[in-house]
């Protein structure tokens, strides 16, 4: 099983829409909106490639088609919220 020690995901919110989110998705609006989003997409792209793929040949690119198709699915609904970056760390195998 690959642990990642740590997902981080800088994101933007308009000053407009605020009181909007944190009203319809609490104070803690990334959670339900970004972070359990990133959980789906981290077990679609582990179900679909190899232990060394994952963590060695793409563990690199993971990342970015990760935050493209988050962002893209987020854009949909909620303009307001933009993605800036994505990073994973992960332990050693063992």
């Amino acid at each position: 099983m690959i642990y990642f020690d740590r997902v981080e995901v800088v994101n933007i919110l308009q000053a407009g829409a605020v009181f909007d989110i944190v009203r319809n998705y609490t104070a803690h609006y990334d959670k339900s909106l970004i972070y359990n989003k990133i959980h789906h997409e981290l077990n679609q792209f582990c179900s679909v490639h190899t232990l060394q793929e994952v963590y060695i040949d793409l563990f690199g690119r993971f990342t970015h088609g990760v935050i493209l198709h988050l962002w893209s699915d987020i854009s949909d609904g909620h303009r307001s919220l933009l993605g800036n970056s994505c990073y994973a760390g992960k332990y050693p195998p063992g």
